[in-house]
């Protein structure tokens, strides 16, 4: 095995941890939109800053060991590289500048609040729009550099490709967007065997 392959191998884990880390960040400001009490609050936080932990040690390694392939292959110089790099150096600091500091101030007051209902303040930070929508950029850029690193196209089409992911993700933050998806959930969630959804998954396949 291979040094290439080692770097390879922690790049994809990398990968990998990286997607769950955003995921667990996504979960957090989804539930907490959905918050009713301090107490749905204060729950999230463990899996806040869990999520905020494997997240930046994914980005980390992914980072080093990106550079350090493209670095020993002599493949900087190519155009898709160059904007997985772009995209990354976007991304990379929009979870600990941006959606970090605003959660962490949500976590702490509603760690001093007394139980019982949100008040119109803390009410209000869990409904701010900036978290959501840098995870949809975050979301977005990293499906375009996975589309990027996997078909290696020009350096126009790397571009296009990740501009389009990213605008892709910030429609799906749209809040009729959200609303339809939200419907969709708690309606598959709900699913009766009267319904045809039902019956659909439920039969022999």
């Amino acid at each position: 095995m291979s040094i290439y392959q080692v770097a390879l191998f922690v790049h994809v884990a990398a990968g990998m941890a990286t997607f769950v880390g955003v995921g667990a960040w996504f979960f957090t400001v989804l539930a907490l939109r959905r918050a009713r009490g301090v107490a749905d609050v204060t729950i999230q936080a463990p899996i806040f800053r869990v999520g905020g932990v494997v997240g930046v040690t994914g980005i980390v390694i992914l980072a080093v060991a990106g550079l350090d392939m493209a670095v020993s292959t002599g493949s900087l110089g190519l155009g898709w590289i160059q904007v997985a790099i772009g995209a990354f150096a976007v991304l990379s600091p929009l979870g600990p500048l941006v959606v970090a500091p605003r959660l962490e101030r949500v976590f702490r007051e509603a760690g001093l609040a007394d139980e019982g209902p949100l008040s119109p303040a803390l009410l209000a930070r869990l409904h701010d729009p900036i978290p959501k929508l840098a995870l949809h950029v975050i979301l977005g850029d990293l499906v375009g550099i996975v589309f990027v690193m996997t078909a290696k196209p020009s350096l126009t089409g790397s571009i296009v490709a990740v501009a389009v992911s990213i605008v892709v993700s910030l429609v799906l933050a749209l809040p009729p967007v959200g609303k339809a998806a939200w419907a969709f959930v708690d309606g598959f969630a709900n699913l009766e065997e009267s319904s045809p959804v039902y019956r659909w998954f439920g039969r022999d396949r």
